[in-house]
């Protein structure tokens, strides 16, 4: 997981696969060729049908997380299976006006890759709040997820596609939104990584 680029930090979830074999790496914008084959079908990247999208189920939530099931189906996550059956996590990730674009996968050793496109640069559950007077974001999903359940999903919530790196970037795409809040708290990890983030945010 994390920066596949030497000499670069591996504690992240900064290296994204996509369903072509190409990889981008958010914190150090190394970059891999991918053989062009893959999920992608018809349509242009990004589109919704230009992946196709992983099954998941919702129903038993992430209970060593103590994450409901009634959660996970508000926000689009679930556990889905891998071509060599071995379980997964799979996330859906919509614009804020509700096109899935994507789906990020996380597997058991915590390698992550996407399904479809994140050119947009959309914020996970952002199509869930269309303003308010806090909007909360998270490093992650998983922490996005985690907050949800203590507030009974009832206040906005989103989290960084692709970890602290790319903060910065995602949030500058997404101002206009982010202007439909009165207050942005920026709820990321304690570690460097996230503190560099929160700096570069504000």
């Amino acid at each position: 997981p994390g920066c596949r680029a030497e000499g670069q930090d591996n504690s992240g979830d900064n290296l994204a696969r996509y369903a072509d074999g190409h990889a981008h790496c958010y914190a150090c914008d190394h970059h891999e060729n991918g053989s062009g084959v893959g999920a992608s079908h018809s349509g242009s990247p990004g589109t919704p049908s230009s992946f196709d999208r992983l099954e998941y189920d919702t129903s038993r939530g992430l209970k060593a997380r103590g994450i409901n099931a009634a959660t996970c189906e508000k926000f689009g996550y679930g556990i889905g299976r891998d071509f060599n059956d071995q379980p997964i996590h799979v996330c859906d990730i919509r614009t804020e006006t509700g096109s899935l674009v994507a789906q990020k996968i996380r597997t058991k050793d915590k390698d992550f890759w996407i399904n479809g496109s994140l050119k947009e640069k959309p914020l996970v559950g952002m199509h869930l709040w269309s303003g308010g007077r806090k909007l909360v974001i998270t490093e992650g999903e998983i922490d996005m997820l985690s907050y949800a359940v203590l507030t009974n999903c009832k206040y906005p919530v989103v989290s960084l596609p692709n970890g602290a790196s790319s903060a910065k970037k995602v949030l500058a795409a997404n101002l206009k939104y982010l202007e439909k809040f009165d207050e942005i708290i920026l709820m990321f990890d304690m570690d460097e990584a996230g503190r560099e983030a929160v700096m570069q945010c504000m």
